[in-house]
């Protein structure tokens, strides 16, 4: 019976789990490249107003990615074209 099972492996846990070396490290690539474009840790756009954080996911159990609470967070932030929006309506009807 003991054939039929597949082999039993340790998980290994990282000492980061979180990956928090990599999110508070401020000599990434990406970092640099939007402070030499004078970035200085806010919101982008010209006033300020976007997202000042890392977008967070929820895992569920199937794997998937729910994305729709931040997204209602951010709805009215973007202004969408009028043929986008017909096509978000068209994409929930079926």
């Amino acid at each position: 019976m003991s054939m039929l099972a597949e082999p039993r492996r340790k998980q290994r846990i990282s000492v980061d789990p979180q990956n928090l070396n990599w999110v508070n490290n401020e000599k990434t690539f990406g970092k640099k490249l939007m402070k030499q474009m004078g970035w200085k840790g806010g919101g982008l756009g010209p006033e300020g107003v976007g997202i000042k954080d890392c977008v967070k996911t929820k895992a569920n159990n199937d794997q998937r990615v729910d994305m729709r609470p931040k997204a209602d967070e951010l709805k009215g932030a973007v202004k969408l074209d009028p043929n986008f929006k017909e096509y978000l309506q068209f994409g929930d009807e079926s």
